[in-house]
């Protein structure tokens, strides 16, 4: 019986793309984590109606609560009340803002991190021909 060979072209090419996933997965994805940052902070604003605003003090505080890190993304007041505020006291009931922010956010991130992958996959295969 002879051997019967089948050559699909490409294939070094693929291999060599997918050697530069790490580093390309990294980058896409850390895009994502700081686009979905954006995304909580954005709907922290005053005029979105989700933070209790009083002096704006709350909703301005979210800016400095911000930490990126390595594929990592952190967000929330940093107004001494802030809690008290969330979750209510004695004297005030809570107003629960934060679950409202991730509810109204996690759509959005979600899609955030899905267009990083469908990107990623997409860089991959150009990387390929």
């Amino acid at each position: 019986m002879s051997n019967i060979r089948i050559r699909v072209e490409g294939v070094r090419e693929l291999q060599s793309a997918l050697r530069q996933y790490p580093e390309l997965s990294q980058r896409r994805l850390q895009k994502a984590v700081e686009r979905g940052v954006a995304v909580v902070h954005s709907l922290s604003a005053r005029h979105k109606g989700i933070v209790p605003v009083d002096t704006g003090n709350l909703s301005n505080s979210f800016s400095q609560g911000i930490r990126i890190g390595r594929l990592r993304g952190r967000i929330g007041p940093t107004a001494k009340y802030a809690q008290f505020v969330n979750d209510g006291t004695r004297r005030m009931s809570p107003r629960k803002y934060m679950e409202k922010l991730a509810k109204q956010a996690e759509p959005r991130i979600k899609g955030e991190v899905k267009q990083a992958v469908t990107d990623l996959v997409e860089e991959v295969d150009k990387r390929a021909k």
